[in-house]
């Protein structure tokens, strides 16, 4: 069984495939921590910024998602890890700059390519609910259920910000609302897999719940 939950940053679909997956005893992969995992990964090891991360090359993608390398986990706790050489970088994830990193390796055809197959080997063996902006449209489009999460600029931006606070980050309203708007903008005019909502995907504005 795959269930697919997609939708825009901030947009609570990480919280509600926690939910399902918890409630169903499913596997849960969260794509974007494996993205923000990668991107981490290439900034650290080998030395990419964010204005040389889009046009990252292949070997250090493989050499950063090789399996003794970067792993990822989830537990009992509902709880999605990464583990890079053997320290969980988990925390790390959420910072703007790892934030942007990621959404701009989701530019580049080849980072998808390897950590679709990375996410397929993840999804091999078990019952999954994953989340992320392409999941139901390219990853799996013959999922069992797809949903689509959505809510408002100013909503998700209140969200993101609050996520910020919690990690000793004091970002504006304003600027949280600039930054939720700029990667609404690069993901869904990006060339490769842009963000839209998957065919025969179950939409859901999440504003208010």
């Amino acid at each position: 069984m795959i269930i697919t939950i997609d939708g825009p940053s901030a947009s609570g679909k990480s919280t509600v495939a926690r939910a399902v997956a918890k409630e169903l005893h499913y596997f849960y992969i969260a794509s974007g921590t494996i993205y923000r995992g990668l991107a981490y990964a290439l900034m650290h090891l080998r030395g990419y910024s964010q204005e040389t991360i889009a046009k990252v090359q292949e070997a250090d993608v493989i050499s950063c998602l090789d399996p003794a390398r970067f792993v990822y986990t989830y537990d009992s706790s509902n709880n999605d890890r990464i583990i890079l050489q053997g320290i969980d970088i988990t925390i790390h994830l959420k910072s703007p700059a790892v934030d942007a990193g990621a959404s701009l390796i989701g530019t580049n055809g080849i980072v998808r390519e390897h950590i679709l197959r990375f996410i397929q080997v993840l999804a091999k063996h078990h019952d999954i609910v994953i989340d992320g902006r392409d999941c139901g449209s390219v990853m799996f489009p013959s999922a069992d259920y797809k949903f689509y999460l959505d809510a408002s600029v100013l909503v998700r931006a209140q969200r993101w910000q609050t996520m910020q606070a919690k990690l000793n980050k004091n970002i504006s309203l304003d600027q949280a609302v600039e930054i939720t708007t700029e990667r609404d903008e690069r993901d869904s005019k990006r060339a490769i897999a842009p963000l839209r909502v998957p065919h025969g995907a179950f939409v859901i504005d999440s504003s208010y719940l």
